[in-house]
């Protein structure tokens, strides 16, 4: 049975990925974001901006199952694994302006690793995919030599921004691309009914 569950996972994987490539959709654009605020000065209140746009995420065919789950028996036989894209990359730009300083940077962000449970109702048409985490994530902003705090608030402002967006992102570009595919479902991964799928083997 886990035999049967870890194969067709991997058929999965590869077929998302086939899928991927063949609908040109390996680089997709993330919606842009903007944060503005305004502090106390003296004599005055000051206003401040975060702009981040043009991002694209690359690497969305590099998906492979890492064959950490397997069969388990709820309320409904499931298939329940760890999906991963071997690596990420993010490309995009950061406007930052206050009262002292005013500049356009582009970023590029490395990201490894990123886990994605997959899960699969086997007795009816169910499935759910959802983020996890990465291994790690490397931003780097472009031209902020001299402007060192400036970069500790765009490398903050975009990691949050990477940690609310890529879920969203990754789910509906996984769950779209699964919906697209003629997949058979593995009948020889269904236990027998009196299997506990959670501590047995077959």
């Amino acid at each position: 049975m886990f035999k049967e569950s870890a194969k067709y996972v991997s058929d999965i994987a590869v077929a998302v990925d086939n899928k991927t490539v063949e609908a040109n959709l390996a680089t997709l654009g993330v919606r842009p974001v903007q944060l503005t605020w305004k502090t106390k000065c003296p004599g005055e209140f000051c206003a401040g901006s975060i702009v981040v746009e043009n991002v694209t995420v690359h690497g969305l065919d590099t998906l492979y199952s890492s064959h950490s789950g397997g069969p388990c028996q709820l309320q409904s036989t499931r298939i329940a694994e760890a999906l991963r894209f071997h690596s990420l990359m993010v490309r995009g730009s950061a406007n930052f302006k206050n009262v002292i300083t005013e500049g356009n940077h582009d970023f590029v962000t490395e990201i490894h690793d990123v886990a994605v449970n997959f899960e699969v109702n086997l007795e009816k048409p169910e499935t759910k995919f959802e983020f996890v985490s990465w291994r790690s994530l490397e931003i780097s902003i472009l031209e902020l030599d001299q402007h060192k705090r400036t970069g500790r608030v765009l490398n903050a402002f975009i990691h949050g921004y990477l940690e609310n967006e890529l879920p969203i992102l990754l789910s509906t570009h996984l769950s779209n691309i699964y919906k697209q595919l003629t997949v058979a479902k593995p009948e020889n991964v269904l236990p027998a009914t009196n299997c506990d799928c959670g501590t047995e083997r077959q």
